[in-house]
């Protein structure tokens, strides 16, 4: 079994994949309920907190159009092509992480 999924506004345990918002904070995936999300969270955002959520239609569309990005990076005969991969991949990572933890677990 995953992680609860725990508000991390208000505390409460989020029970629905409808009342799931996670997002990243500080490097750190963290989850919020759909209220929490719209009325404090989503008006904040900077280079270490996002204020799109990793899950939903967005995240799927945008993780594809990652997995797209990868291909041709694949074929750079430049040593900074590693550092490519792993600057892209981050997003999968998230996303994957999103899923495995809190996701899987709802209803």
């Amino acid at each position: 079994m995953g992680k609860k999924a725990i508000c991390e506004e208000c505390g409460k345990t989020i029970t629905s994949k409808n009342d799931l918002v996670t997002t990243t904070a500080l490097l750190k995936l963290t989850t919020y309920c759909k209220d929490c999300y719209v009325e404090r969270i989503k008006s904040f955002s900077s280079l270490f907190v996002s204020n799109t959520p990793l899950n939903g239609k967005y995240s799927n569309v945008m993780s594809v159009i990652v997995l797209i990005a990868l291909i041709p990076i694949m074929f750079i005969q430049d040593p900074l092509k590693y550092l490519l991969i792993i600057l892209v991949a981050v997003y999968l990572l998230y996303r994957l992480a999103s899923y495995l933890l809190y996701e899987r677990h709802l209803d």
